[in-house]
């Protein structure tokens, strides 16, 4: 697996991206949370590109603790309030809500380890 990590600022407008790459499995997410707000809750939002991710979605879900009717909707994981969609068969997207620093992990920790896992479960789909 090749893993590149890439960090860019850009000033004006300010926003800080994280982005890197496993495999053929491409993220990118604006770190800057304090753009991103839902019902009060700061969140990272990131996309996951690459051939056939979307199918993983099922899969990733109940890594994550969800339910399939969680898809689409801001839900209690295993690392703290996610949201996980299907944007067809090559797009994903992730939010990660801020509040996942409470139980110790850092929003890169967790948008790093469901990269990692989604590349483990397309291996395994073939």
């Amino acid at each position: 697996m090749t893993i590149k990590l890439y960090r860019e600022a850009w000033n004006p407008p300010r926003m800080s991206v994280l982005q890197f790459e496993a495999d053929d499995l491409n993220v990118r997410c604006d770190m800057n949370y304090g753009n991103y707000s839902m019902n009060g809750l700061n969140y990272v939002p990131c996309e996951y590109r690459g051939r056939g991710v979307g199918r993983a979605v099922p899969y990733l879900l109940r890594y994550l603790g969800l339910r399939e009717e969680d898809e689409g909707k801001m839900s209690e994981s295993r690392f703290g309030r996610v949201m996980v969609k299907s944007n067809g068969d090559d797009e994903v997207t992730l939010w990660v809500s801020v509040d996942v620093m409470r139980r110790g992990y850092s929003t890169g920790e967790v948008v790093r380890q469901v990269a990692y896992v989604t590349r483990g479960i397309l291996l395994c789909l073939g």
